[in-house]
């Protein structure tokens, strides 16, 4: 090829509209500066692979969201896709939120060796004494064949069993900076199946274990791979979607959770005392919507953040397809940050003869998460609302033993609080932006803690003032959990999940020593907790905000 030739391909490209000719002078530069060099032909011949390879392959320059909208928008790939994410993620949540059950210890009976009457007793009675007969009263409404029983837990020291619940938190702090890192280096779906295959495996074998040592472990292990199921996979799903769709799913993800908490509530209350029957969902669910998520591709926008822009056309042909439109649909995209990338490729190639052409991979470090002012400010003001809603929800978790009234009409008060809460924090961030919800959220459940400390003894209102502070803060959790994907750019969301969860279970596990604690003392922290909330949710800064989109731009 000579220069001829592509002066003329240049002449051509002067006859369209100038919007378009500068495009086009981006994919095709030409050397007008030294139209006379001795090396020109060489030069032209090198040039020709990056900038003319593609010339007439792309006509729409778009951003994500455009793109997603041109494949069909919300259709039938993100209803399925959604449905077959959630269902695997909801899976866990059958025998995390079963665990209060899980460790609950029965009701005793000790034989009156008098009477010979079985008489109302506390382990305390016969786990000194080997002389003392003694059994489970099952026909109490609270008795369940649980890990207790399992374990044969009945003698052991109640801090064996509270470390049930710190190896599961040390396996999560241990994940966010395993799978949730790897989430934004390898891939949202490959961390995410590993993450599930992990709780498969941890779950199945729990069904057999005898070993209170070993569900230690397997506890850990659980806790590990919640991070992958829990954070990679909460991103996956939420960047499958078109933006105006993020914050519906991912506020049906938690209510989603809500309704399995209800469903263990049921369970255990009318069906069946036996907790290894609540296994099925949780291993079938998880089993079912991992075999459906091998075949999906990978989060485009994580591609997109990777600069991997021919899988990432591939991706979206591949929910074109599916969603009923053309499947060469995304062959004429050209994204704007592929557009800035050729421009900085072609500087350079023209600048430097010998330049390598390979694409420019996108900086990953943290350090560039730390030195952006606005991103670290959102990473500071996160962690401590992150922190903040985590004790208080620990708080009032452990502290829920004390509420009035049985342990299974009091959990399913706060599934339907949760249920109740995940539903008005969705509406309201859907129709503000997150500080606004995080201090409605905070207010709410503030006032439930300022109410319950001024009339704590009217035992009456306490359920009332109990459920509006589980409410605000559940609020608050379903807000910090959507809205990080405005706080933060697609390739540092999973970090971001984990570094904002490694310190916020870290700051918690004091949540349930101060539970312990008589009142006013508990709920003198949670209103603290609020408060520092509500003050701090004003700092966050959006970075990507929910807003229409331009109009696409076309070449010809």
């Amino acid at each position: 090829m000579n220069y001829s030739k592509f002066r003329d391909l240049g002449e051509n490209a002067k006859s369209s509209q100038s919007n378009q000719e500068q495009e086009l002078q981006n994919l095709h530069p030409t050397n007008q500066d030294n139209p006379n060099d001795s090396r020109e032909g060489q030069e032209i011949d090198e040039v020709e692979p990056i900038n003319l390879m593609k010339a007439d392959s792309y006509r729409q320059i778009v951003d994500m969201d455009q793109a997603l909208e041109l494949c069909g928008g919300f259709g039938k790939f993100q209803l399925i896709g959604s449905t077959f994410l959630m269902m695997a993620m909801v899976s866990s949540a059958f025998f995390l939120y079963s665990f209060a059950f899980l460790e609950h210890k029965p009701q005793y009976q000790c034989l009156n060796q008098e009477t010979q009457i079985w008489e109302t007793c506390l382990s305390l009675q016969f786990c000194n004494n080997p002389d003392v007969q003694w059994r489970i009263n099952f026909e109490d409404g609270e008795s369940i064949h649980n890990l207790i029983e399992q374990l044969n837990f009945h003698c052991e020291p109640d801090y064996k069993l509270g470390l049930f619940g710190s190896f599961f938190l040390l396996g999560i702090v241990v994940g966010c900076f395993t799978l949730a890192r790897a989430g934004d280096i390898y891939g949202r779906r490959k961390v995410f199946i590993i993450g599930m295959i992990s709780q498969i495996i941890v779950c199945t074998t729990i069904l057999f274990s005898n070993s209170i040592y070993f569900d230690y472990v397997l506890l850990f292990l659980i806790g590990w791979a919640i991070t992958g199921k829990q954070f990679v996979g909460f991103s996956y799903l939420i960047e499958l979607q078109p933006a105006k769709q993020q914050v519906i799913m991912g506020t049906a993800m938690f209510m989603l959770e809500a309704v399995a908490y209800l469903f263990i509530c049921a369970y255990f209350s009318y069906i069946s005392k036996y907790w290894q029957y609540i296994q099925i969902p949780t291993i079938g669910f998880a089993v079912f919507g991992v075999i459906v998520v091998y075949f999906f591709p990978e989060s485009p926008r994580f591609l997109l953040s990777q600069n991997r822009f021919t899988d990432l056309r591939d991706t979206l042909n591949t929910i074109a397809r599916i969603n009923g439109k053309n499947p060469k649909t995304a062959n004429d995209f050209q994204f704007k940050e592929e557009q800035t990338q050729k421009n900085l490729l072609n500087q350079k190639f023209t600048n430097n003869p010998d330049f390598n052409d390979e694409p420019m991979s996108s900086s990953h470090s943290l350090k560039e998460l730390c030195l952006d002012k606005t991103l670290r400010n959102n990473l500071i003001f996160s962690c401590i609302i992150w922190s903040c809603s985590m004790f208080n929800f620990y708080l009032i978790t452990f502290y829920l033993k004390y509420f009035p009234g049985s342990i299974f009409s009091n959990s399913k008060w706060f599934a339907v609080s949760d249920f109740i809460s995940f539903l008005i924090s969705g509406n309201i961030l859907k129709r503000t932006n997150p500080q606004k919800t995080l201090f409605c959220s905070y207010l709410f459940s503030g006032l439930g803690s300022l109410t319950y400390l001024l009339f704590y003894w009217d035992v009456r209102l306490v359920p009332l003032f109990i459920l509006m502070s589980r409410i605000g803060n559940s609020m608050a959790f379903n807000t910090v959990y959507v809205s990080n994907n405005r706080l933060f750019p697609t390739k540092f969301m999973t970090s971001t999940y984990g570094i904002v969860n490694f310190v916020s279970h870290l700051y918690a596990i004091g949540a349930p020593l101060m539970a312990e604690i008589s009142d006013p003392y508990p709920f003198t922290a949670f209103l603290l907790h609020s408060c520092i909330g509500a003050i701090c949710s004003f700092f966050l800064k959006e970075i990507n905000k929910e807003q229409k989109q331009p109009e696409t731009v076309m070449i010809h």
